[in-house]
């Protein structure tokens, strides 16, 4: 089969272009909805634990009476000690979605890295915050985003926001590194996906400890909460205060809560197995697709990886439909800044979902679609 041709070069980017295809507001699950496999949403399973949804269960018949605000308290003691941080540098969130919409209260002007996820700089222009798009040239590492920042560092009232591993290319970046470019300005990571990310070097250190750091973590990836909506802020006191006075008087449900309270409780081997299952099937993934001229476009920390593909983007979009047509979803990356057809972003899954997307390709290329034929 054909091989991919190589990755293409070019100038990092600080213009506020939009993607092609659909908007940024595309997610995930707006490729996975109706599919029968998934690979297109980065949660880790279907359903919580069997241990997790009966904590939930357990909350049922308290549900009368409103949260209690010693409960969020020590919820949020439990967590801030999980992730071995102070407990007055933690604030637990709404997903951390919730956060990146709070995020006008801290900052004059957001600096959002791209390929990257698009809550962040969709949150900020909502709300009227002047925001520059820094996008970065394969292959997306440190050293690119030292160059793109080099002629035009963030100054004092700017937000630097990155995640870490990055959402779609799973690049780890070193936290004093990120630090040192922020400059005067304040850090902001993502580490939606850090605790099953082996490899990553968290930067929970830094906001422990430092005043201009702000690290975004959520429990919604890793135990298939994506419904209920859990997250925690880790940074200094002012920056948490500033968050909050923008919320309303009960920021969590009791549901919320006992959802993080059980999630505290989890032991450090439960998150290393989940990292090493996820490793595993991302490499019998790209071992599956290898025949097909499938490769990785850059190494990836995450539970998920970015592929690039052999065909025109033409082509690549209609394969993507046909397999979406046979019921297998994969997340488009042209709607991610400084990608396009050429790439998808495939999240880890077992051999069952593996081998249903090979089978799928085969009869798809087999039949190779027509440029055009889907336009």
């Amino acid at each position: 089969m054909n091989q991919p041709p190589p990755a293409a070069d070019g100038a990092a980017s600080s213009q506020p272009t939009a993607p092609a295809g659909a908007g940024r507001a595309h997610h995930g699950d707006d490729d996975a909805r109706g599919a029968t496999i998934d690979f297109a949403v980065n949660v880790r399973s279907t359903r919580p634990p069997a241990a997790l949804e009966e904590a939930l269960a357990a909350e049922l018949p308290r549900l009368g009476a409103y949260p209690d605000r010693h409960r969020l308290a020590a919820a949020t003691a439990a967590i801030a000690a999980r992730l071995g941080v102070p407990a007055e540098r933690t604030l637990l969130l709404s997903g951390a979605s919730e956060g990146f919409a709070l995020l006008p209260a801290l900052l004059r002007r957001g600096l959002v890295v791209h390929p990257g996820f698009s809550e962040p700089e969709d949150a900020l222009r909502a709300q009227g915050v002047p925001t520059r798009r820094i996008v970065l040239p394969a292959p997306w590492d440190g050293a690119a985003l030292e160059g793109a920042l080099a002629a035009a560092p963030p100054r004092a009232g700017d937000g630097l926001i990155i995640g870490n591993p990055t959402n779609p290319t799973g690049r780890a970046f070193d936290p004093e590194l990120l630090a040192r470019l922020a400059g005067p300005g304040l850090l902001i990571v993502d580490e939606a996906f850090a605790d099953v990310s082996p490899g990553v070097s968290s930067a929970l250190p830094l906001a422990a400890a430092r005043e201009r750091v702000l690290v975004l973590r959520s429990l919604t990836k890793t135990f298939a909460l994506a419904g209920l909506r859990c997250g925690v802020a880790v940074g200094h006191p002012d920056l948490l205060a500033a968050l909050a006075a923008r919320r309303p008087h009960w920021p969590l449900s009791s549901l919320q809560l006992a959802a993080v309270e059980w999630a505290a409780q989890v032991a450090d081997e439960h998150y290393a197995t989940i990292a090493q299952q996820a490793a595993e099937e991302k490499a019998a993934l790209l071992a599956a697709l290898a025949p097909f001229g499938i490769t990785a476009a850059c190494p990836s920390a995450a539970p998920y990886v970015l592929v690039r593909l052999p065909w025109p983007p033409e082509v690549c979009r209609a394969v993507r439909e046909r397999l979406r047509a046979r019921g297998v979803a994969v997340r488009r990356c042209d709607t991610f800044p400084g990608l396009g057809e050429q790439y998808w972003r495939l999240a880890a899954r077992g051999a069952d979902a593996r081998e249903g997307l090979v089978a799928a390709l085969r009869h798809i290329v087999d039949a190779p679609p027509r440029p055009g034929q889907y336009d």
